[in-house]
């Protein structure tokens, strides 16, 4: 899972204090959902065009340990980054906002963005969340995914703490195989919530492995079509 931060990560803000130094406003929501997102054995990353430290602080205090700021052209930067993780397209979902991100299309299996992403960056998007950037979205996306794994029910039923500090707490799934496609856990198993996909997206994942496409229900534009 490789998100965006201006605008994902946070709203898209900057303020600037009397040193110059950037400040960004995170959500905490979002921050557990890269926590839980990682305990189920998800690699989660941060690939941003911005600088000024906040995005490295944000990684460091969720564990994430892939982070990449000042990235111009971020396709080739997650492609480096699958290459170092030795990941496949189809395992890969990116979750961005603006259209410096839509140039990751053919660079990943799964193109997300929040409800308030660019109008051109929507249109082509695998799925349209119904939170906005920096109000939820990484949230919302990380608990349809779990639910459908049935990890959720485990927190919301123990809670959530770090594995070390939570005896009797779901653990720390292993990192996923390279060779397993992250899509197919985005088929809902029930009884959990349905989630805005089903089979049949044109995309090859491999053998014996379903195709994904929107329904067409999914959010455009704030509203359900």
């Amino acid at each position: 899972m490789v998100c965006d931060v201006d605008g994902v990560f946070t709203d898209g803000g900057l303020s600037y204090d009397e040193a110059g130094k950037v400040v960004k406003r995170f959500n905490v929501r979002d921050g557990l959902a890269g926590r839980m997102l990682q305990q189920a054995g998800i690699k989660v990353a941060l690939l941003s065009g911005g600088r000024g430290g906040a995005s490295e602080q944000r990684a460091s205090h969720l564990d994430i340990r892939h982070c990449r700021v000042g990235v111009g052209n971020k396709r080739a930067g997650l492609e480096e980054l699958r290459h170092e993780l030795a990941m496949g397209r189809e395992q890969t979902a990116f979750l961005g906002d603006d259209l410096n991100d839509l140039v990751v299309r053919e660079a990943t299996g799964l193109l997300i963005t929040p409800a308030d992403a660019a109008p051109g960056l929507r249109r082509q998007a695998d799925w349209i969340l119904r939170r906005r950037g920096g109000n939820g979205a990484l949230r919302e996306f990380s608990d349809g995914l779990l639910a459908s794994q049935g990890w959720m029910e485990g927190f919301e039923n123990l809670g959530w703490a770090p594995p070390t500090e939570s005896p009797g707490r779901p653990g720390t799934a292993p990192a996923r195989q390279a060779s397993a496609s992250l899509l197919p856990l985005l088929q809902p198993v029930p009884p959990a919530p349905a989630l805005p996909f089903a089979q049949g997206r044109g995309s090859q994942l491999g053998a014996g492995q379903p195709a994904l496409r929107p329904l067409a229900g999914r959010q455009r534009d704030g509203e359900r079509s």
